[in-house]
């Protein structure tokens, strides 16, 4: 009798699925994975060699759809279908079992460019097909017995008609063949052996960071014991003479520089990081015919960098400094064109000079790399810093595209920062239909950026540095009606121009819209312009009838307002009977309001006695290092000040030649010993505008061998003249009727590509005689078209006080001296005027 087979159920059979599954573990609806798991692709190669299935992939087209979908928590548990696609495409479900059991829906809205990354999520309606339903694609007619969904192979481009095609990922048969020209002369790793590599540097990196030890796992790489070979090698990297590192290396066979690289690059990293750079340097070096792999190169220069800057700063070899060492390992044309270390990018764009950057620019246009949004920025930051503003705005668009191609959002903190120092490099032109407008703002909106407040202010300070004030109130009108808030930047700008057109009713506007705002009011830099606003209003063009005590109590008051008076009672500068009190818990000064009171109240002073005694306790606490008052020292403006006090008298002369040299001494001395308290400060030297007030001083007070003198300091110290210099030369030969020498200092001053401007036509008027000049002139064969007779109505300009500017901040002084002495000028000078007494 024959056994009957037992009976199948019929599930298992026409579901095609494993015995071992029960027919009630099948579920129509949401397939539940594990609660953590997160939808992720690998679209790196395995080694730096082979290439990735991607590669193959692409070279059939575009990515077909795949509805295969895990649990997101982050996201709240948000299907595949749900979010956007890499065309725009949103697609939606109905309750239930979604895909199943419902036709999914298709919602478009109009394309509208507001933000980086949205061009390509929105179709703009001619996008959708005619009838506006569905796409055949995603759902199929066929229905599989058991409600299961049934998978399409169908491009979405053969059912929609896209406005602007996407860009298509390059890598054809051609990209490939040239990315494995340029994997093959490197070390064949595997993917394995680089990702290990790769943890462990990071491992290092952070363990330095924090200042522990390296863990357990990874101790091995900077701890392991080194053979023979290695330590030969490590003792060549150390020796000066003799055979060289790079003959050692030489002489291993590939397997052998290969397994080394990897171990001997950590090892050096962690023990010896000025021998690592050598190490780099040579296995990195174009003669190399294998070289190692360029992701394993930038991490270790990321490492030195950010780790060991102050090192690398003063690393030397030869003719090779860290610098070059990036310039030559991290070189644009090792750079592979599938998948690019990012990083690695950024930091050769970042460090090379300008020949090379846009050698890297044109190399990556040309071989059509892949880089992201971040590293174009590198490039836009590039430009921006030479000044390149249509390279500038090509590399912000490049991001912009790259930012839509991977389906995110640019930052938005890095793409303000970046669009706001752009817009700092705005200017007005004249337009193709004959109308002025600005050069950036207007593609900044054609590109779909909406400014924000940052943006603004920098658009707002634009308009006010036009000239036109009813430009600025429209720009100011226009952020107040959009919402936004202005801040102290916004304020900066408005005060600024209120003080460059000098529109006290504007100003006054503007202080009671601070005083309703004290936050703002007191910050450091709307507190500097506050005082900056009552310096140029009161005290710049001081009157000779004015109350000066007055005058600068006011000041003071606004002062104890914002900032401590305490630095002004150490320079004893507070009058005596004052009620101030010296209140610590307000804010120090900073740099510039400081300035602005010791001018102040020097300007306000008419005896020299109570200038040099205020200068004395200046040059001390500069000495002690005071803590507001000796940042001074590190611009010009002060001393300057001093030179202008004394240049009022002749019993000044003697002080303002002790300025002189105390500005030489301390320059000289910053750079001393390193314990000493002047070695934290830096002392500017004399400025062209300094040597001029020194010479002014002496021509006004009729000492013109003492000038003459000072005349051949500033050829001793390579002190090029400015027009200023030139004015105050010319002013000294006209007051003395010298028609020869103001001739010869115009032909000089031409000489030297500077034009006479109506400060010059002024001290010529010294002249009683202009025939002689004319005269002199023509012996000098010189003929300046700019000496011109000036319309007798017109009246003459107001001579400036030197070095008086509105800037906001003072400057360091921009005149290199190659060598600064101690000269003796007091002496010297001082034997002069005797001798001319």
């Amino acid at each position: 009798m024959l056994v009957r087979p037992p009976r199948f159920p019929r599930s298992r059979v026409s579901a095609g699925l494993p015995s071992c599954v029960p027919q009630h573990r099948l579920r129509l609806g949401r397939r539940r994975g594990a609660p953590n798991t997160a939808p992720f692709v690998d679209n790196a190669p395995r080694s730096n060699t082979s290439p990735s299935a991607e590669l193959d992939a692409a070279r059939g087209g575009l990515k077909r759809l795949d509805f295969r979908y895990a649990i997101i928590p982050e996201n709240n548990r948000q299907h595949f279908s749900n979010m956007t696609s890499a065309y725009g495409l949103t697609v939606g479900r109905s309750a239930g079992n979604g895909l199943l059991h419902s036709q999914p829906s298709l919602s478009w809205r109009p394309f509208s460019a507001v933000s980086l990354g949205t061009g390509l999520r929105n179709l703009t309606s001619s996008s959708i097909s005619p009838n506006k339903t569905a796409f055949p694609s995603v759902r199929s007619t066929w229905v599989h017995p058991r409600g299961l969904p049934a998978r399409t192979y169908r491009y979405v481009r053969s059912s929609f008609v896209f406005d602007r095609p996407p860009t298509h990922l390059p890598f054809d048969m051609k990209v490939h063949a040239r990315d494995q020209i340029i994997r093959r002369r490197q070390f064949r790793y595997s993917g394995k052996t680089i990702q290990e590599w790769r943890m462990a540097n990071r491992e290092m990196y952070q363990a330095r960071w924090d200042g522990r030890e390296v863990v357990e796992e990874y101790a091995q790489y900077v701890e392991y014991p080194m053979d023979d070979t290695d330590t030969q090698l490590v003792e060549a990297l150390k020796q000066t003479n003799g055979p060289t590192f790079g003959d050692k290396w030489d002489s291993l066979i590939y397997w052998d520089r290969a397994s080394r690289w990897k171990r001997l690059s950590l090892w050096l990293l962690w023990n010896s990081p000025e021998l690592a750079v050598e190490f780099v340097r040579v296995t990195c070096h174009p003669s190399q015919k294998y070289t190692p792999v360029f992701a394993m190169v930038a991490d270790c220069l990321t490492y030195l960098e950010d780790l060991h800057y102050a090192e690398m700063k003063r690393w030397r070899k030869g003719p090779y400094d860290f610098r070059s060492v990036i310039q030559t390992c991290l070189r644009f044309k090792t750079w592979p064109l599938a998948y690019l270390p990012q990083k690695g990018a950024r930091v050769y764009i970042r460090e090379v000079d300008r020949e090379h950057v846009y050698k890297a620019w044109t190399y990556v246009g040309r071989k059509n790399h892949q880089l992201k949004g971040e590293t174009w920025f590198a490039f836009m930051n590039r430009f921006m810093e030479f000044g390149d503003i249509d390279n500038a705005i090509q590399a912000l668009e490049f991001a912009r595209r790259s930012f839509q191609l991977l389906q995110v959002d640019a930052p938005n903190d890095s793409l303000s920062r970046h669009c706001s120092k752009l817009l700092t490099l705005d200017f007005v032109e004249d337009t193709k239909s004959g109308e002025r407008n600005f050069r950036i703002l207007p593609t900044l909106l054609r590109m779909g950026i909406r400014p924000d407040r940052d943006m603004m202010n920098v658009v707002l300070s634009n308009a006010l540095e036009t000239g036109d004030p009813h430009l600025g109130l429209d720009m100011l009108r226009y952020m107040r009606a959009e919402g936004f808030e202005l801040d102290s930047y916004s304020y900066m700008a408005l005060l600024q121009d209120a003080i460059a057109r000098l529109d006290q009713e504007r100003l006054a506007q503007l202080m009671e819209e601070l005083e309703a705002r004290p936050e703002i009011k007191k910050s450091p830099y709307i507190a500097s312009k506050i005082l900056h606003a009552h310096f140029v209003f009161n005290v710049k063009n001081l009157d000779i009838t004015a109350n000066r005590r007055e005058i600068f109590d006011s000041l003071l008051t606004k002062y104890h307002e914002l900032h401590d008076i305490t630095p002004l009672k150490d320079l004893s500068i507070v009058p005596y009977g004052s009620d101030l009190p010296a209140n610590g818990e307000k804010t120090p000064p900073s740099a510039i309001s400081l300035y602005l009171m010791i001018a102040t109240w020097l300007r306000c002073q008419t005896q020299v006695t109570n200038v040099e005694r205020v200068y004395h306790k200046f040059r001390e606490l500069v000495r002690q290092g005071h803590e507001d008052v000796a940042p001074l020292a590190a611009t010009d403006h002060t001393y300057n000040e001093f030179m202008l006090a004394y240049r009022k008298q002749p019993h000044g002369l003697r002080p303002a030649c002790r300025v002189m040299e105390d500005m030489l001494h301390f320059a000289h001395e910053s750079g001393g010993e390193s314990g000493s308290p002047e070695a934290t400060i830096t002392h500017t030297p004399p400025t062209v505008q300094t040597w001029t007030l020194l010479l002014s001083a002496f021509v006004y007070n009729h000492q013109p061998h003492a000038a003459e003198r000072v005349k051949e300091m500033m050829a001793t110290h390579g002190v090029e003249y400015d027009i200023n210099t030139w004015n105050v030369i010319i002013s000294g030969f006209a007051s003395r009727q010298d028609a020869t020498g103001v001739a010869q200092s115009i032909k000089e001053l031409e000489g030297q590509g500077l034009s006479v401007d109506a400060f010059t036509m002024k001290a010529l008027g010294y002249l009683r005689d202009p025939e002689q000049l004319w005269t002199a002139m023509d012996e000098l064969a010189l003929k300046p078209a700019s000496l011109r007779l000036r319309d007798p109505l017109q009246p003459a300009p107001t001579p400036l006080q030197l070095h008086e500017t509105d800037d906001e901040q003072p400057r360091p002084a921009s005149v290199p001296f190659a060598a600064l002495e101690d000269e003796r000028l007091l002496d010297r000078g001082l034997q002069l005027l005797k001798a001319n007494a």
